[in-house]
């Protein structure tokens, strides 16, 4: 991961840094974004569901992320998923 876009409900782009304490990993069909929130860590699992290369936020955890669980959640169809 060398950047990050956020695509706002007008249609701008708003280019944001990746801070120190974030990391960002490919697990499976998400990308998950880790970082340290108020001493405790914060998940961010994003999912590409039309292949568009556009990852859409799909849930955020504290403390322990269970991809398992964030799947149960997800659309059926969905990445593929049923």
């Amino acid at each position: 991961m060398t950047s990050v876009v956020e695509i706002k409900e007008n249609g701008q782009l708003k280019f944001e840094a990746i801070e120190r304490d974030e990391g960002y990993a490919r697990v499976g069909a998400f990308v998950v974004k880790t970082e340290w929130d108020a001493g405790r860590p914060e998940w961010t699992v994003y999912a590409d569901g039309n292949g568009d290369s556009r990852w859409t936020e799909v849930a955020e955890v504290y403390g322990v992320v269970n991809l398992a669980g964030v799947i149960s959640q997800i659309e059926p169809g969905y990445l593929g998923l049923t």
